[in-house]
């Protein structure tokens, strides 16, 4: 594996939250840096854009377009590609995907959610990502449909314009579908 890369394990990652994960991390960090969570899924198109665009951004917080059963919607004016608020009750049409670049002094804070970490720092830039999450049965659904449009695509990509794929999505696929063993 890479020299600048760091694993950092969370041994009590049953009982504690994703922020506290990222904030195990964090205290190995001083610059801002990228966060993902760890059931997403990110079309390959979309990851390398947001990347591009976070060198430009001190702070850049990924939202989706708002399709999960249990979803932290995002209040995004459309005009400025600012992220003005987060809202549990309020159904938007976006929402917090789980991905962002940001300070991880931010994780420094004491609550329970990463997006309660980014809430005293907005309005900050959003970006949306073309993603798939994955905490329910439904999100998985979603998850294996996503991820087998992605696989058509690539395959697409890599066909002569005359041939026709016949088995797209198997690969990413297996990735939702390993999660569903977990949620069952």
């Amino acid at each position: 594996v890479r020299k600048d890369l760091m694993f950092v394990r969370n041994p009590s990652f049953r009982d504690t939250s994703v922020r506290h994960s990222f904030w195990l991390a964090a205290r190995h960090v001083q610059e801002p840096c990228i966060i993902v969570d760890g059931d997403m899924l990110i079309a390959p198109e979309s990851w390398r854009d947001f990347r591009r665009e976070a060198d430009r951004h001190h702070t850049l917080v990924g939202v989706a377009a708002a399709t999960t059963t249990d979803a932290v919607f995002a209040d995004v004016d459309v005009l400025t590609q600012q992220l003005r608020r987060f809202t549990r009750r309020d159904r938007l049409g976006y929402e917090w995907c789980g991905v962002a670049k940001m300070s991880p002094r931010l994780f420094d804070r004491h609550t329970e959610y990463v997006y309660q970490c980014i809430e005293p720092i907005l309005p900050a830039a959003a970006f949306e990502l073309d993603t798939a999450e994955v905490d329910t049965q439904q999100d998985l659904r979603l998850a294996v449909a996503f991820a087998q449009r992605i696989d058509t695509q690539r395959l697409r990509a890599a066909l002569p314009s005359n041939a026709v794929p016949s088995a797209a999505g198997t690969a990413t696929a297996s990735v939702a579908a390993q999660k569903a063993d977990l949620l069952r």
